[in-house]
């Protein structure tokens, strides 16, 4: 078991401990990565988390199983590249509450077909003026429940002269540059929005509803054309 904070890992001291120059690095990443032990943190999480619901009024707190392979915060920095996005004091993988916010008004919006007034009071958004007001709905970051497993992925890159412009135009005879990264394999998540108050038990069941859709056939994260992000019961 080791003590180190995975978070504090990935960020920080993956970068003085190993070398950056190496063509084994994700797969020494990956080693390190699935050595850290998380469990006695996600067991406290979610016992504070515990504790916040009995003082508070909820929407819903359903747990939901990844079905597929998961990356949100590809964009962060990493030694390999390809990011991801961990709780900075606990240290497991998160899906952070601004990016459940984005989506769920997304698919409401898009998919469920709630009106703008509608989701103006739920999320306090108003496209088309200067008003603004404070929603109903408070996102708490997505939490495991249990440990979470970590795989490598590959996506082969065919035309890196032409996006380094070192070329004319992508050509059939670049040859292809593999990018090895990490996503999250498997893990049950703790999904979980509380209110500010005034929604009906009818409204909160719908919203609940609708939220288990988006998870299970639109997915979060990067790559959900690919079936990435998407949870099942």
């Amino acid at each position: 078991m080791s003590p180190e904070n995975l978070s504090l890992f990935w960020n920080k001291l993956a970068f003085r401990s190993l070398n950056v120059n190496s063509p084994t690095l994700p797969f020494q990443m990956l080693e390190r990565v699935q050595r850290i032990e998380t469990k006695d943190l996600i067991i406290e999480a979610n016992q504070r988390r515990d504790e916040l619901l009995r003082s508070t009024s909820v929407v819903f707190d359903v747990e939901m199983r990844l079905k597929g392979r998961l990356l949100v915060g590809v964009g962060n920095a990493s030694i390999i590249e390809v990011g991801m996005t961990f709780s900075r004091n606990y240290g497991f993988p998160i899906v952070p509450s601004s990016s459940l916010k984005g989506c769920f008004s997304m698919y409401l919006r898009e998919i469920a077909g709630y009106e703008e007034k509608k989701i103006k009071v739920l999320f306090g958004e108003d496209m088309f003026g200067d008003d603004h007001i404070q929603g109903r709905l408070v996102f708490l970051d997505a939490i495991p429940v249990e440990k979470v497993t970590f795989s490598l992925d590959i996506v082969n890159n065919h035309f890196v002269p032409y996006y380094s412009r070192e070329s004319p135009p992508p050509n059939d005879w670049y040859n292809p540059v593999p990018v090895v990264y990490i996503v999250v394999a498997g893990g049950k998540f703790r999904f979980t929005v509380i209110e500010e108050g005034g929604l009906s038990v009818e409204e909160k069941t719908e919203l609940q509803k609708h939220f288990i859709e988006m998870l299970k056939w639109h997915g979060l994260g990067a790559k959900t054309n690919y079936g990435y992000g998407r949870f099942e019961p």
